[in-house]
């Protein structure tokens, strides 16, 4: 594996899932001109061809020119059971919409398509989730885990509107490498931990009370993977207190009145924000990760 690869162990039942992900899957906003993208699964069999196989999965539908054998493992086990759990464990609000998800078998599959189907160049060797077109696409190369990261993206849109982009990131991330417990994932180490130390030992750092406040331009203009690494390992934090669902759900249930999550964290742990960055990073230099995969 790279430096940038991700994974994830999930035991589910019968299920036992190890992912390689590959690394950043990001939301993004389109704002260019509408994708013309079908909405049934006649229409996205049409358009696509018989190369692909289509599923539909409550209101996803799913298309993918993975083998059938394969296919059938990510969308039946994978979206499935990580949709299921994520949904149970965060997220409140239901949408009927249709949400459409592309997942092309390789590279070259994956930039072929996007120029194809999508009439735009990929923004991402991985994979992104468009949120005003309600789509997501993976280089399937890279992994499943992208696509549990779009996930994750496309259902938190809906249950919580306007998200930070740190607590978006954050939680998105957090489940690039994880596995089931007691029917929640739980986030693990993963190859953005070194950079994290990096960022701690070089004084690189964006305060917490300023990460908290970052929009999306000022977080993806520098230190762009930096602040990934943050924003996950902050939510890991959260987790491993017993924190974390409390705090997301706080949060999207008072997003006003929260100084953009600073005020629900304080709460939460008790102390003032400079004094929990403390804390985190005491708690982040004592972390590792031995580099393997599961």
């Amino acid at each position: 594996m790279t430096k940038f690869s991700r994974n994830i162990l999930i035991f589910l039942g019968i299920y036992v899932f190890a992912f390689v992900l590959g690394a950043d899957g990001f939301s993004f906003e389109d704002k260019s001109q509408q994708r013309h993208i079908p909405r049934t699964v006649a229409g996205l069999q049409k358009q696509l061809g018989a190369e692909f196989l289509v599923y539909k999965q409550n209101n996803y539908i799913i298309a993918t020119d993975l083998d059938k054998n394969k296919a059938d493992y990510v969308v039946n086990g994978v979206f499935v059971n990580c949709k299921k759990i994520l949904v149970n464990q965060f997220f409140d609000a239901r949408a009927d919409d249709i949400v459409v998800i592309y997942i092309f078998k390789d590279k070259s599959s994956y930039f072929n398509g996007m120029q194809k189907y999508l009439k735009m160049q990929p923004i991402s060797p991985y994979g992104h989730y468009g949120n005003r077109d309600r789509y997501i696409v993976v280089n399937y190369a890279t992994g499943p885990g992208t696509l549990v990261h779009e996930l994750t993206h496309s259902l938190m849109a809906i249950d919580f509107p306007g998200a930070p982009i740190w607590i978006s990131e954050g939680l998105a991330s957090l489940y690039e490498q994880c596995r089931v417990e007691n029917g929640q994932l739980v986030g693990e180490q993963n190859w953005r931990l070194p950079e994290l130390l990096s960022g701690i030992r070089s004084n690189r750092l964006t305060p917490l009370k300023l990460l908290f406040k970052s929009d999306t331009k000022v977080f993806r203009m520098l230190r762009e993977s930096l602040h990934y690494a943050e924003s996950r390992y902050f939510c890991k934090y959260l987790q491993e207190k017993g924190l974390l669902v409390r705090v997301y759900k706080a949060f999207r249930n008072n997003p006003h009145n929260s100084n953009n999550g600073i005020k629900v964290v304080e709460a939460a742990l008790g102390k003032n924000i400079d004094l929990i960055e403390k804390d985190w990073i005491k708690w982040a230099k004592q972390q590792e990760w031995n580099g393997k995969s599961f």
